[in-house]
């Protein structure tokens, strides 16, 4: 079966009325049920009352923010609902929303279409969500080995997340936004990690603790079969909570 959003339930959370009605009203126009609140505490009273599927809120609201709100709904859960942050302010930077377990991150004015095709993406099952489209030769090229993913993310060269990745680089860093194949082979495991990537933040210079190379947060767009089933378990396993983490 393809995907219906008839049989998906999103909750909006912001304070501004106006605003929330209108993403109810476009979320309801293509097939969603929707559910809102203002703030983050009847957010979670929604939740705990109704099947939700995915959440959008605001990040910047009176009585519990966008922030606690994730946190609170990660430290129930490592990925469901999934949570989608709107917002026109730099209240988090987005390589720590990412970290905290955000599944994406959409500026004011919100690009509605935008926002649409990501929440279908989000809430379609692994391996629909990342099979493979595009012809990934056509695109630049990133191509690693590590040792053990374990020993890569305790050297902070690579840490894998539930939807993405960041990789330590020294040279040629991807622009943000900027899409790029990649393949990450996992020695100890023979396994390997590869598909299409979306650049969402950059790290230009290495920070003071040791843990903050230099390096790129990425998202991935398309995996192979095998990478799918590699991430699933991983995630899984390890209990990852962020996205995309920083290190």
């Amino acid at each position: 079966m393809g995907f219906n959003p008839e049989e998906k339930t999103i909750l909006v959370v912001d304070d501004e009325a106006d605003l929330c009605e209108i993403l109810q009203f476009d979320l309801e126009d293509v097939g969603y049920k929707t559910l809102t609140a203002s703030q983050a505490h009847e957010a979670l009273n929604q939740i705990e009352k109704n099947h939700v599927d995915l959440v959008v809120s605001d990040i910047r609201m009176p009585g519990g923010d966008g922030v606690y709100l994730l946190d609170s709904l990660r430290e129930k859960d490592i990925e469901n609902p999934p949570v989608v942050f709107v917002s026109g302010f730099a209240d988090i930077t987005v390589d720590e929303a990412y970290h905290k377990g955000v599944n994406s991150v959409f500026s004011k004015p919100l690009a509605t279409e935008k926002l649409l095709s990501y929440i279908e993406f989000s809430l379609k099952e692994p391996m629909e969500r990342w099979k493979r489209q595009t012809d990934w030769t056509k695109e630049s090229s990133i191509q690693l080995s590590f040792a053990s993913i374990s020993e890569a993310k305790k050297s902070h060269k690579l840490a894998v997340g539930r939807g993405g990745a960041f990789v330590a680089l020294e040279d040629s860093l991807p622009r943000a936004s900027e899409t790029f194949h990649f393949k990450f082979d996992i020695e100890d495991s023979q396994s390997t990690l590869e598909g299409l990537a979306v650049c969402r933040w950059q790290r230009n210079s290495a920070g003071e603790e040791e843990r903050h190379p230099k390096g790129v947060g990425i998202e991935f767009l398309e995996l192979t079969d095998a990478s799918i089933v590699f991430l699933n378990k991983y995630t899984q396993e390890n209990a990852i909570i962020a996205q995309i983490p920083m290190y």
